[in-house]
């Protein structure tokens, strides 16, 4: 096959394989038992109010009590917006959102959604989230990106603070099916795929003070190996037996973590490598 024939592929037609791999909490608006620790914090999931006939894209979303309102506000196509907390009768707290670097937007569809949960602390702090992705193609590949960052608001009338910015996915496919026959000598395996997942969870295990979370990373491979650029010296003709999805160990990691107040963030237990062959087309 030419290669112009994949300039029809897109994300969607790939959904099928990678949905399993997909955070679920990330990608879906399904409503989510609540969660506590034995310190007194607790994560619950958020549902957007309507408005009308039709779904207002600026309409809040609450907590089922309805203390707690967040709603995002979109300024400009490059993944920058406005995110603003409501509670109780104060003044609504907002926070301005960085556009994605240009490498990640260039000839990408930008979409910026709310993380679906809010942990509320102790002491009345709480903790929302805002989802940055893209994704796109042209004659060379396929890629998209996700990105989760975390922000939280101490109690009182503190302003939100961005306080973790975690990977949610990455995605690069390359096309290798450039001549007549490629196709037959590949098994039908004509695009590279490189995917990396991330997913956060609520920890509740933590016994005192502030939320835990938990992150694990999973990269994978298709066909199995001799995807990545640290690989090609050690890239074999294809068998049939590669024609899977392979986990890659380097780029698969877990990590625990715990807010440290001297830098005002949440930091990970382990420093794994960068793993930038997932983290640029």
């Amino acid at each position: 096959m030419r290669r112009q024939v994949f300039t029809l592929l897109t994300l969607a037609m790939l959904a099928a394989p990678l949905l399993p791999a997909m955070p679920a909490g990330a990608a879906r608006r399904g409503a989510a038992p609540a969660m506590a620790d034995a310190a007194g914090n607790h994560m619950v999931a958020l549902a957007a109010a309507a408005r009308g006939r039709r779904a207002d894209p600026n309409a809040r979303s609450c907590t089922p009590d309805g203390h707690w309102c967040v709603r995002l506000l979109r300024a400009g196509n490059a993944g920058a917006g406005r995110i603003e907390l409501i509670g109780g009768t104060g003044q609504p707290r907002r926070f301005e959102i960085a556009a994605l670097p240009e490498r990640m937007i260039v000839l990408s569809n930008v979409t910026v959604a709310l993380w679906p949960h809010i942990v509320i602390e102790r002491d009345g702090a709480v903790i929302i989230g805002v989802e940055q992705r893209t994704n796109g193609a042209n004659q060379q590949g396929e890629w998209a990106t996700g990105e989760l960052l975390l922000l939280r608001a101490g109690a009182g009338a503190a302003p939100l603070r961005q306080v973790l910015d975690v990977p949610l996915l990455r995605y690069n496919g390359i096309y290798n099916c450039l001549h007549r026959g490629d196709a037959r000598l590949r098994f039908g395996a004509c695009i590279d795929k490189a995917l990396l997942t991330g997913t956060l969870s609520f920890d509740p295990r933590t016994r005192t003070g502030m939320p835990h979370f938990r992150f694990e990373q999973r990269a994978r491979t298709y066909p199995a190996y001799g995807v990545l650029e640290r690989d090609f010296d050690r890239q074999q003709p294809l068998r049939r037996a590669d024609i899977r999805w392979a986990t890659d160990p380097e780029c698969s990691y877990r990590q625990h973590l715990a807010y440290d107040p001297r830098q005002g963030l949440y930091v990970g237990d382990n420093y794994p490598q960068p793993c930038q062959d997932y983290f640029g087309f």
